[in-house]
């Protein structure tokens, strides 16, 4: 049986477009916090270091001759190109966030037209939230109850 009994409601149809967007923008978001890394290095260039997304260390770079300078020297560039990369990452971090965030925005608005008009309700009052009143709790079971 290849053939649909009944035609789809519009409405269930456009509920589930606007669920495979939702899916969608998060997988996007998704995809760009794991493809994200950030490079970043000292203040003379000699120490570059690499990190992702979640600010794990993926990669170090550093220039030749520079283990001369000391331990204590080379901890220091280290420990500022790793400031300066975990700040970048921040910055880009935040970017993808206010980027998902507005695409999120833009989604909900499309909800609240589509139920609006459904409801036939303005869509201001679908995005006033409407207080639910809580289910009533269950009775105590009686004390001679032992399940």
């Amino acid at each position: 049986m290849t053939e649909q009994q009944f035609p789809q409601h519009p409405r269930v149809t456009e509920t589930m477009d606007l669920i495979n967007h939702a899916m969608a923008l998060y997988d996007r978001l998704i995809e760009a916090q794991n493809t994200n890394s950030t490079t970043a290095t000292d203040s003379t260039k000699t120490v570059a270091v690499t990190v992702n997304h979640f600010r794990w260390l993926t990669g170090v770079w550093i220039a030749p001759g520079t283990r001369s300078i000391g331990a204590a020297a080379f901890n220091k560039r280290l420990a500022e190109a790793l400031t300066n990369a975990n700040a970048l990452a921040q910055e880009s971090a935040d970017a993808i966030e206010a980027e998902h965030t507005r695409e999120l925005d833009l989604a909900h608005k499309k909800v609240e037209e589509m139920v609006a008009r459904y409801e036939g309700l303005p869509s201001s009052a679908v995005a006033t939230p409407v207080a639910v009143q809580a289910p009533p709790t269950a009775t105590p079971a009686a004390s001679n109850d032992r399940w």
